[in-house]
C-alpha cells in the first residue's frame, strides 16, 4: 500500500484500500470456515465427549469471568485499534494486521477438528460474544487473538504503556477463560 510522501495515510483511505479489503474477505472467510467447522463437529459427534481436565475440577466455576474474557478482547483491539490510528505512520500496514488475525482463524478452522470435546462449562448454552456456542476449542481463538494483539502493538505501537496493558490483557482472558470453564487448560496454555 502507498503511503503520502509524509509516510501517513488516512484512516478511511487505509480501510478502502484494496489489499485492506482483500485481507477483510479473508478474515471473514476464516471466520466463516470457523462457524462451518464447528456446526460440522457439532452434528457429526451431538454427543461429544466431556473430558476431564484437572485444572477445571479444582477451580470453580465463576460466571462473571465469561463476561471479562468477552470485554477484554474487545478492549484489547479497541487499543489496537487506537495504536493505529494515534500512530497514522502504521496505517498503511492495516492489510498485514487483518491478515494475520485472518491467518490464525484459518488454522484454528482446521485444527479445531483434531480435538472435538464438549464444552467445558457447566452451562452447556453459554454462548460466545457471536451467540453460538460450539465444541472445538483447541486452540483458544480468544488467547489467539489477543495475543496477535498484543503482539501487534509491541511490534508498531510507539506507546509503553499500550504494550503492558494489551499484555495484562492476554493474562487476564486466560485467566477469565479459565475460571468461566469455557475451556480446556491446554486450550489455553497449548498455543
Amino acid at each position: 500500500m502507498k503511503a503520502h510522501s509524509s509516510d501517513t495515510i488516512s484512516l478511511h483511505r487505509a480501510l478502502l484500500h484494496p489489499k485492506t479489503l482483500m485481507a477483510f474477505s479473508l478474515l471473514f472467510a476464516a471466520a466463516a470456515a470457523n462457524f462451518i467447522t464447528g456446526s460440522w463437529i457439532q452434528s457429526y459427534l451431538p454427543n461429544e465427549i466431556v473430558s476431564p481436565d484437572l485444572l477445571l475440577l479444582h477451580l470453580p466455576y465463576v460466571s462473571e469471568f465469561h463476561t471479562i474474557a468477552e470485554l477484554s478482547l474487545m478492549t484489547g483491539l479497541l487499543l489496537l485499534l487506537l495504536a493505529l490510528v494515534i500512530s497514522k505512520r502504521h496505517l498503511n500496514s492495516l492489510p498485514y494486521f487483518i491478515l494475520n488475525l485472518a491467518t490464525v482463524y484459518a488454522a484454528r478452522a482446521l485444527l479445531i477438528t483434531i480435538t472435538p470435546l464438549a464444552q467445558t462449562s457447566p452451562i452447556k448454552e453459554q454462548p460466545n460474544f457471536y451467540g453460538v456456542t460450539f465444541s472445538g476449542m483447541y486452540p483458544s481463538g480468544h488467547i489467539a487473538l489477543s495475543t496477535i494483539i498484543f503482539l501487534l502493538i509491541r511490534k508498531y505501537g510507539s506507546n509503553v504503556f499500550a504494550t503492558k496493558v494489551s499484555g495484562a490483557l492476554v493474562v487476564i482472558q486466560a485467566i477469565s477463560l479459565i475460571f468461566s470453564h469455557s475451556h480446556y487448560g491446554i486450550d489455553i496454555v497449548g498455543e
